[in-house]
């Protein structure tokens, strides 16, 4: 268990140590100020950490649309994975309270389609911010074999990392959970990770840099919507895990936007970094080899040049592996939004969609939807005034039009198609739009959610059986239920 003077004695011995300046900006997650990683008022309110993805509500729908239907191992993997949170809120409080879980199902769910599209388990997996500990969760949960290591440096989140791994260790026969902040309080040695045993797991402090990691080890490094959210130093010491930790065959996988265009006085709060993830990278021979707008964030792996990944990425002809060549983060972000908007050009033709096109003469419709448009068979095109004049004429042919689809581009995309849609006088059931001065908006959802992840408040697996239809819905699973065999 974490006892909060120690682990702030050990993180302000390591500042004492660097230069004030840097001291000052080191070890600590400077961007989420509202829901202060940093402290914990009541043992609720480390339990909402839990469910700490509902910070994307305002993203759930188009994220669980594009996720679509889940296969049987993963609505198992959901049930396991609800419940071992609940288990673990009993020991945190008695007040029966529970956060809700769809968040975190939906954005962890995708995380691992993702990671077992680049490996096959057991692996070595290196998870800097590691917030709840959800991705040490699923890792157990898809084989207890992966050796795992997670880094951070808030105290809230330290803690409840440190409650995740000792509760797993302590349901499980034998202890294989190594927390090295017990170990520098003890005085005692560090473990040699590159040594670990299948299903060990590590918890490191980052201010013990990157010092006990192990080099050209970690077949996957994750950082989930974390590296534009650290101070510049801390961001650098990311880099400094990744250059040194990645194996030649392993893979750097980033959910979030990679560059920040205006990183001055973000939210009225701070200056963000700033610094280019891709230029740093480049120059130690790690290039992106996959770029996708995708459940609602850019989701981005890197690899090292020469490795089988990045020879899988060269020898490709799919449009989100075309990344080898880019020398910038807003290069990435254009070319990754460019090709979101050409791929639902394109989905448009294939599902015999009515579209109502509005911005004929922009620049990006030009380049981006003009040379598709024979592909849309069933079309009505305005130009970007006719759709922000919206008079009675551009009203009454929407309204005929009925369309299914509205395309929005120009300088006011959001406004020209909010035009379309109070003259249809229907209702939409969502608008997506990435980087281009594009958005679609779409009466019926491209892909149906799972069943669970369909809007409604999960908090146990019973939310989660309601969903399918089960009628006699089971409340908990008994412990070899929770840690039964790996997932497929």
């Amino acid at each position: 268990m974490i006892d909060p003077t120690v682990f702030k004695a050990s993180r302000e011995a390591a500042r004492a140590k660097l230069d004030p300046d840097v001291a000052r900006e080191s070890f600590g997650y400077f961007i989420d100020i509202a829901n202060e990683w940093e402290t914990y008022r009541s043992p609720e309110e480390m339990i909402n950490y839990m469910g700490i993805h509902k910070t994307h509500e305002a993203q759930f729908t188009e994220i669980a649309m594009d996720l679509g239907a889940c296969a049987e191992d993963e609505v198992e993997w959901a049930k396991r994975f609800i419940e071992f949170y609940n288990r673990l809120a009993r020991i945190v409080s008695t007040t029966g309270y529970r956060p809700e879980f769809q968040f975190d199902l939906a954005e962890t769910a995708f995380d691992w389609r993702m990671v077992r599209k680049y490996i096959e388990l057991p692996a070595r997996i290196l998870d800097f911010g590691a917030g709840s500990g959800r991705q040490c969760v699923s890792s157990f949960l898809h084989n207890p074999n992966n050796i795992y290591t997670a880094i951070d440096a808030t105290l809230a989140a330290y803690t409840l990392q440190n409650l995740v791994f000792s509760f797993m260790d302590a349901m499980l026969p034998e202890a294989n959970f190594t927390d090295l902040l017990d170990l520098e309080a003890a005085g005692l040695p560090y473990p040699d990770i590159s040594k670990a045993n299948a299903g060990e797991r590590f918890h490191v402090p980052a201010w013990f840099e990157a010092d006990p990691l192990p080099a050209r080890f970690y077949d996957v490094i994750m950082a989930c919507h974390v590296h534009n959210e650290l101070s510049g130093s801390d961001f650098m010491r990311l880099i400094n895990a990744v250059t040194k930790g990645l194996a030649d065959d392993g893979f750097f996988y980033v959910r979030s936007e990679l560059g920040v265009p205006f990183p001055k006085n973000y939210f009225d709060v701070l200056d963000m970094h700033a610094i280019d993830v891709i230029t740093l990278l480049k120059g130690h021979d790690i290039v992106p080899i996959y770029c996708k707008y995708e459940c609602s964030f850019q989701t981005t792996v890197f690899a090292r040049k020469g490795s089988t990944h990045y020879e899988d990425a060269v020898a490709s002809q799919a449009r989100e592996t075309d990344f080898v060549d880019i020398e910038n983060s807003n290069e990435m972000s254009v070319r990754a939004g460019q090709h979101f908007t050409v791929r639902n050009v394109e989905w448009l033709g294939e599902t015999g969609k009515k579209v109502a096109i509005l911005g004929q003469g922009h620049d990006i419709y030009s380049k981006l939807v003009e040379p598709r448009l024979d592909l849309i068979a069933d079309k009505l095109v305005f130009t970007e005034a006719e759709a922000m004049n919206a008079d009675e004429d551009f009203r009454q042919k929407i309204k005929d039009f009925q369309p299914d689809v509205i395309l929005a581009v120009g300088s006011d995309f959001f406004g020209a198609s909010r035009n379309a849609v109070e003259a249809t006088s229907r209702d939409y059931a969502i608008t997506v739009h990435h980087t281009m001065p594009t958005c679609f908006t779409f009466r019926e959802l491209q892909k149906q959610p799972a069943p669970f992840l369909d809007g409604r408040e999960i908090r146990n697996i019973g939310d989660i059986e309601k969903s399918l239809g089960i009628e006699e819905v089971s409340h908990e699973l008994v412990a070899s239920q929770i840690f039964g065999l790996p997932l497929n």
